[in-house]
């Protein structure tokens, strides 16, 4: 008979590039120069909007608040990967497998499964909007809870010096 090597070895390969350490890699490579260009941008603009800011605020302390937005400034680099390659990729495989769907079986079936995708996007945008509603609601509680813990670390001193102790406490909750 026919030697299983030639299809253990096309699956060995075809096994590896479908891994991370196949096309994932490549991938990841590519995309390091333009996340790499991205950081930059966003460090340099995010630094002269806050030399820009005026006196008084930076004399109402909101350091804290300011670091932990500039530190959720890298996330605009992930969501462009994620959309580059699971949103577009997705939708390109529900498309290919559409069409294998109408051509290869039969049009009722291709259609069924555009129906099901469809219900399965729908309810996906519909979860993913609501759970954004809470997400930004715990950023912006965190955002204001850390700039209060970064800005006692800051003027510590002051806080200890003044008494404020208590006050800061209740800022807190």
């Amino acid at each position: 008979g026919a030697s299983p090597w030639p299809y253990l070895i096309t699956y060995v390969l075809l096994y590896f590039l479908a891994s991370s350490g196949g096309l994932a890699a490549i991938r990841d490579a590519l995309w390091i120069p333009l996340m790499q260009y991205g950081n930059c941008s966003m460090l340099m603009l995010s630094f002269n909007l806050v030399l820009a800011l005026s006196l008084s605020w930076h004399t109402k302390h909101k350091t804290g608040e300011l670091l932990r937005i500039l530190d959720r400034g890298s996330v605009i680099n992930r969501i462009g990967e994620l959309i580059g390659f699971t949103v577009v990729s997705a939708l390109a495989d529900i498309c290919v497998a559409l069409v294998v769907f109408v051509f290869r079986f039969e049009p009722a079936l291709g259609a069924l499964v555009g129906v099901m995708m469809g219900g399965y996007i729908w309810a996906s945008v519909v979860l993913t909007r609501y759970r954004t509603r809470i997400r930004r609601r715990m950023n912006k509680r965190d955002v204001v809870t850390g700039g209060i813990h970064t800005d006692c670390l800051l003027n510590y001193k002051t806080i200890k010096y003044f008494g404020g102790e208590e006050y800061e406490a209740q800022r807190h909750i």
